[in-house]
Formats: C-alpha cells, structure tokens, sequence
C-alpha cells in the first residue's frame, strides 16, 4: 500500500484573496504601483479665546500641512480671519473680531502608517510559498521492515 500527497498552491493564490493580496504587494516595484492610502486624523479643542487683529498659535501635532481648519464662536457662526500654516504641527490664525469661548476643529489628510510585523509576515508568507507550486511528499508503504532497521 502507498500513499502520495502533493500541493498545488497556484491554485489556492486564485482561490484567497489574501494570498492574491500578499502575491501583489511583495512583489518587486509593487510600492511604486500603489497609491498611498490617506487618512483623515482630526483636533478638537473649545473654549479658546481670540482678540481682534492678534495672532493666535494653534499646535494640533497632526503631522501634515494638508489640514482644513474650521474657528465657530459660542453661538454658532464662523470666525472669519487669516490663517497661515506655520508647519505640518502648528498654525497661526489671526481672528478679524473679538471671539471668546470659540471652538477649533482642524482636519487633516496622513498617510496611513502600516505595521511593520504585518509586512514582515508578508515577506515571510510570500517567501515560504515563493515558488507556488510545492510539492510535499508524503510516502507510506506497508511491508517487511528492512533489517538494517532492526538493529
């Protein structure tokens, strides 16, 4: 009696989608091809006091300039003023009118950071299956024992 098993994994790289992804994203050039995915990260802080005509720092330690940024006084209306971007942690808002109590919300675009164990183990999993077609034997055959074995 024997018994002969063998993988194909090219067929299970068209069946999963997980290792479809892992296939694409390690390969050579593939960081270039993709697009940086960008998230939107936001600060929030009440109750900031702004006088006419002075400026006003704001640290929202966002780490970008690409930011949106949106002064309401207490009673709802928008603060008009000037706004410069200092850098990708600060900004400087000069407020045209007296505004107390008023409320910041500043939004911004990052890059989406990606774990670096996560792209360890991709590089892992597509080294383990790098050549796709894998061939584990698994021999068994029932019979005399030789008698080397004996000994």
């Amino acid at each position: 009696m024997t018994f002969t098993a063998m993988a194909n994994l090219s067929s299970l790289y068209t069946k999963l989608k997980f290792l479809k992804k892992i296939e694409n994203i390690t390969q050579p050039g593939a960081a270039q091809k993709m697009k940086a995915d960008l998230i939107t990260v936001t600060y929030t802080k009440e109750n900031i006091n702004f006088k006419a005509n002075v400026v006003k720092p704001i640290i929202h330690n966002l780490k970008t300039k690409d930011v949106k940024v949106k002064i309401v006084g207490k009673n709802g209306e928008e603060v008009k003023g000037k706004l410069e971007i200092v850098n990708e942690n600060r900004v400087n808002f000069t407020s045209a009118k007296q505004v107390d109590d008023a409320k910041v919300v500043i939004e911004g675009k990052v890059k989406k950071s990606i774990n670096p164990m996560i792209v360890a183990g991709e590089y892992l999993i597509r080294a383990v299956n790098g050549n796709k077609v894998n061939k584990p034997d698994l021999y068994y055959s029932s019979g005399r024992v030789p008698a080397w074995l004996h000994s």
